[in-house]
């Protein structure tokens, strides 16, 4: 976790929203045409003389997170749930070495343990509502 890893991790919240062409895989801060997706949030990671992480930065795109809000998978949450969940995948990128793309081996999918971190987030971010929702059987 972060809070037991032993390199220096920061967090941090940028306002803007950041585009992204999903056939090129090129970003803007300005919206352009075949630009349709957006970044979330990205993980900046720096390595020390012995290659084990030295630091890592952690950003998420605020703006990003409202759009994304607005449709598809995140609809259904709030922006702070949004940001928890965009925080435990890019969380995992920074604490596990095999998501980490400074400290995977060549070929590894990076993206799969982040993926599955932030839907289990979502998972219990959704059997809590569902608990709020159901009536106790003394409330019937």
């Amino acid at each position: 976790t972060m809070v037991t890893d032993p390199q220096d991790i920061k967090i941090k919240i940028d306002p803007r929203t950041v585009y992204k062409n999903p056939k090129t895989g090129e970003r803007s801060f300005e919206k352009k045409p075949g630009f349709s997706s957006f970044v979330l949030g990205d993980t900046n990671s720096k390595k020390d003389g012995k290659g084990d992480l030295k630091s890592s930065e952690i950003v998420l795109y605020e703006g990003s997170l409202k759009e994304a809000q607005k449709k598809g998978d995140f609809s259904s949450y709030t922006l702070e749930e949004i940001i928890g969940a965009t925080g435990t995948h890019e969380s995992t990128h920074a604490t596990d070495r095999s998501s980490n793309v400074k400290t995977a081996k060549v070929g590894t999918n990076v993206e799969e343990k982040p993926i599955e971190n932030s839907k289990q987030y979502r998972n219990e971010i959704d059997q809590m509502k569902l608990k709020k929702e159901t009536p106790k059987k003394s409330e019937k």
